[in-house]
């Protein structure tokens, strides 16, 4: 972690995959990342996640440059299968989909996002957000399920 910025603690780290960074990342409080065998979690320059946040990845997870996540956020690229047999669901095995987050982009506080998404860069997703799908670049997204709201107007 040599080229990290801030890692407060606790931090809870189970890699049994591939985890890269980029220079400057900032690690708030009670930070989960769960990286399963054979996965890649990828996190660019001038990254920041804040406090009681959790990255769950069994395939692929990649997370662009300035990134800014606020609190309780959940990251995930599987969810359990559902079985029409009375089976435990740590027994279903999981469904899993990449999950790829652009350049800069803002996480509001409490938000989801679930497996298969794509967040294009510049993105901004409002706080409370369960994003199930994915969005262009320039989006600003809200909701539960996250919709988009409209586009950002950059100047040139």
């Amino acid at each position: 972690f040599r080229k990290a910025k801030i890692i407060r603690i606790p931090f809870w780290l189970n890699n049994m995959g591939s985890f890269k960074f980029g220079k400057n990342l900032n690690i708030g409080k009670s930070l989960r990342v769960d990286i399963f065998k054979g996965a890649k979690l990828t996190i660019g320059e001038e990254f920041e996640i804040n406090d009681f946040c959790h990255i769950a990845c069994n395939k692929k997870i990649e997370i662009g440059n300035d990134v800014l996540i606020a609190s309780k956020v959940f990251i995930t690229d599987h969810d359990h299968l559902i079985s029409e047999f009375r089976e435990a669901p740590k027994r279903t095995g999981l469904d899993s989909k990449e999950v790829k987050i652009g350049n800069r982009v803002w996480i509001g506080e409490n938000v989801s996002i679930l497996k298969g998404v794509k967040i294009g860069s510049d993105c901004v997703v409002a706080a409370n957000s369960v994003v199930t799908k994915s969005f262009e670049d320039g989006a600003i997204i809200g909701g539960t399920p996250a919709k988009l709201i409209r586009k950002r107007k950059f100047l040139s």
